[in-house]
């Protein structure tokens, strides 16, 4: 078995940068918020922090849901990729594995992140700041069709 080397790691001439323009972009979303949410009929409430992490390479979000008889944990890792000039977003999340890799971008002020499902429907969460003490992440369905339909709302107030 051949061994390289990455100069990138070894060389301090030549060090990887984090995206941090386009990173930065998500800075007004970074905090600690107690939640609330109605996802699928179903309502339940918890806590969300949106933090930079991987020494700037990554904004993870993490959703710890409190609701008694409800036991679900949510991450996402977002990231900058610049070669194909979009976010690129993984979710980790307590259940079984589906199409947790998706892509985010920018439309005004909102942050919408996208995940194609097998049937090529496709899942969005539309992030907004609507003051400077709240969040609001709308989740839709868009069909085959192009029917979209709302499927759950959550909204975050800021704790810190």
């Amino acid at each position: 078995m051949a061994t390289s080397t990455l100069f990138g790691q070894t060389d301090p001439n030549n060090v990887p940068k984090p995206p941090s323009v386009e990173l930065s972009k998500l800075s007004p979303y970074l905090g600690t918020y107690s939640i609330t949410a109605q996802y699928a009929g179903a309502s339940w409430s918890g806590t969300m922090t949106i933090e930079a992490v991987i020494k700037g390479w990554y904004v993870e979000r993490t959703i710890l849901v409190t609701t008694e008889g409800i036991d679900r944990e949510f991450h996402s890792m977002i990231t900058f990729d610049s070669k194909a000039q979009q976010y690129r977003i993984w979710r980790f999340e307590t259940f079984p594995a589906g199409h947790n890799e998706g892509t985010g971008r920018f439309d005004g002020d909102q942050f919408i992140e996208e995940y194609s499902s097998g049937d090529g429907s496709i899942l969005r969460n539309r992030s907004a700041i609507v003051s400077a003490n709240e969040l609001r992440i709308a989740t839709e369905v868009q069909e085959l069709d192009g029917k979209i339909e709302q499927v759950g709302v959550t909204t975050a107030k800021r704790v810190n």
